[in-house]
């Protein structure tokens, strides 16, 4: 991680308004993309989503910063919710796959592809014997 993190850290007190509050107030009743990135809050962040009411086609949050068990967790939660999941680096990308409208059948289809060159990726370098590491910016490299 970041050696020195300790000392780039500064705590102060905000104002906090809950995920359906803020939308409430600014009168947003549909979300196209919801990106997340709340430095290990993330999956607290989501669970207090109501994914009955907002439907965002695709979420996005950062998995780095999470308890490693609840990386797991986050992930399987968002699947309960019609969402297939996909890790790149810090972050997984959620889409919402369900009740997919016919304009948005191209998204699919290039979501679908992505899941089919990453799993080939991998595959390829499993069977020359390279390894997958992550360096101190969780940035995928092989050797």
């Amino acid at each position: 991680m970041i050696p020195d993190i300790e000392r780039r850290i500064v705590q102060i007190d905000v104002s906090a308004v809950t995920f359906d509050t803020l939308c409430r107030r600014h009168g947003v009743d549909a979300l196209d993309v919801l990106h997340i990135d709340t430095e290990g809050y993330d999956f607290e962040l989501l669970k207090n989503i109501d994914f009955g009411r907002f439907h965002p086609r695709l979420v996005i949050f950062e998995h780095a910063h999470l308890k490693p068990e609840d990386q797991p967790t986050a992930i399987a939660y968002m699947e309960r919710h019609g969402y297939e999941t996909l890790r790149d680096g810090m972050d997984t990308l959620c889409l919402n796959v369900r009740n997919i409208r016919r304009r948005e059948r191209p998204l699919l289809k290039l979501w679908r592809q992505l899941h089919r060159d990453r799993t080939a990726a991998l595959e390829f370098l499993a069977s020359k014997n390279r390894h997958i590491v992550q360096d101190e910016n969780c940035s995928q490299r092989t050797w």
